[in-house]
Formats: C-alpha cells, structure tokens, sequence
C-alpha cells in the first residue's frame, strides 16, 4: 500500500501525546505541530532524489548533499490546522513553494511537473483532501503526496482509490472522535475556542 504511518515509532507517540494534552496553550500546540510536520518531513524524504553540492565546511570547501529539483515542490497546507505541520515541513523543505490550497481554485496556479505535498491536521473521511486532489490531478503534476498527523481508520479506503499518491500520517486513530468549538484542532491551534 501507498501508505507509511509512524503510529508505533516511539517519538511519533511522544509527539502525539504532546499534542492531545488539553492543558497547553495555543502557541505550545503550534510549536509541537510545527515539530510532528518535521518529523514526517525527515521521514518522507526517501521520496527524493538528494544532489551533491559544494558547502563551505570548516576545512574548506567539501561536498554534501541537498534535496534535488527544489524549486519543483510545493508544499499545500489545507484549511488553517495544517498551517503548522506544513511550516514543520517546509524547514526540511527550505526552499519549496507555499500554497495555501484554498487559493488554488482562485488562480492560476500551474503544477505541471511539480512535486506537491498537502498537508492537514486530521484527515476523518477525506472528503477535504479529495476535493483538492480532484483539482491537482487536472495537471501532470509529477507526484502527489498527502501528509496528515492524524488519519482517522475509516479514511483508509480513501487511500486505496488513490494508488499512485503516497500518503503519511504520524499516527492512525481508530477514535472516532471529531472536535467541535473548543476541542477543534483548528480552534485549539488559533485560540478561537470561543465566539470573538
């Protein structure tokens, strides 16, 4: 299957249980959203081709290594909870493209041969992901990865329709649980836990 989950990786729990303490505040959840969007980063870049660049390194000049066709991602964060994953990411991914993907349908935005990376907080059934994925699959884009920090176990057939995107999630949740108002991933990541 297209799909690699770190549901059992020791620091993927450490950082999800980080992340379902009710008791931090939004800049903390931010912080360690930021922190589950690298993790996954470090872990999905078996996806790319690495090049040999020439670094300045204290004995001089040497070679080392950077991600490949840089200027060929795009990093999407979809809807406001996946802002912080996304930045997470994007500090692997230092010099990608960053799209929100609302703004995707309002312009002009061409993703021919581009490397496009969604990211969500949650994905719970994946109607949200499918409607953007209808839109990128429109273009040759040249790869399709979705990342989300928590995939709901229902949202596995999503995965199966879809065998040429890749898809990673930190952990698989079988609670079925979805957040409303305060207990919103979104709500509880911008402080608007209550009417303003």
């Amino acid at each position: 299957m297209n799909f690699t989950h770190f549901t059992e990786k020791k620091a993927a729990q450490l950082l999800a249980t980080q992340s379902r303490r009710a008791d931090i505040n939004a800049i903390t959840l931010c912080d360690i959203h930021v922190e589950m969007g690298k993790f996954i980063a470090y872990e999905m870049l078996e996806e790319f081709e690495l090049t040999t660049i020439d670094i300045q390194h204290v004995q001089g000049i040497k070679s080392g290594v950077d991600i490949a066709n840089k200027d060929k991602i795009v990093i999407l964060p979809l809807m406001r909870a996946g802002l912080y994953a996304a930045e997470g990411i994007r500090s692997v991914f230092v010099d990608s493209h960053f799209i929100v993907a609302d703004e995707i349908t309002k312009t002009t935005y061409d993703f021919t041969n581009q490397t496009i990376i969604i990211v969500d907080a949650v994905i719970n059934t994946g109607k949200s992901i499918e409607n953007v994925l209808h839109t990128l699959l429109a273009f040759n884009v040249n790869k399709i990865i979705v990342v989300t920090l928590i995939l709901q176990k229902e949202a596995l057939q999503l995965i199966r329709k879809y065998p040429t995107i890749s898809f990673y999630a930190l952990r698989i949740s079988e609670n079925k649980y979805v957040g409303t108002k305060g207990t919103d991933t979104g709500n509880r990541l911008f402080n608007t836990k209550k009417n303003i």
